[in-house]
């Protein structure tokens, strides 16, 4: 019985191993500006990328393009469509504290 006990934990460890999956990162999104380079892809959804996400990208103008690839590979994409230029999108009114930053948007697909 004694000698069952390890076998059964290394088989039960060794099946947990293959449930773990790794996730692509940002780096293996690629960028596309032709909707006709998506003519085998699968639509996931519109991402978006803030300007001023953080103090760190503050004066980096890829920091939206960063921000949509991390979202774009989350949601198990690896393809970002931007069109011609990721145009900036803004909250219009007044200048106030709660106005949120600009974002640039574009779509997440999977090729």
């Amino acid at each position: 019985m004694r000698a069952l006990l390890p076998t059964a934990a290394l088989a039960l460890l060794s099946g947990l191993a293959g449930c773990v999956s790794t996730q692509p990162g940002p780096d293996s999104v690629n960028l596309v500006k032709s909707q006709s380079a998506l003519s085998e892809c699968r639509y996931i959804t519109t991402v978006y990328g803030n300007e001023a996400a953080s103090p760190e990208s503050a004066g980096n103008p890829d920091a939206p393009i960063q921000d949509m690839r991390r979202a774009t590979a989350a949601l198990g994409g690896n393809t970002l469509y931007v069109g011609a230029t990721a145009a900036p999108t803004s909250a219009t009114g007044p200048a106030t504290a709660a106005r949120p930053a600009p974002r640039t948007q574009g779509d997440a697909y999977h090729c």
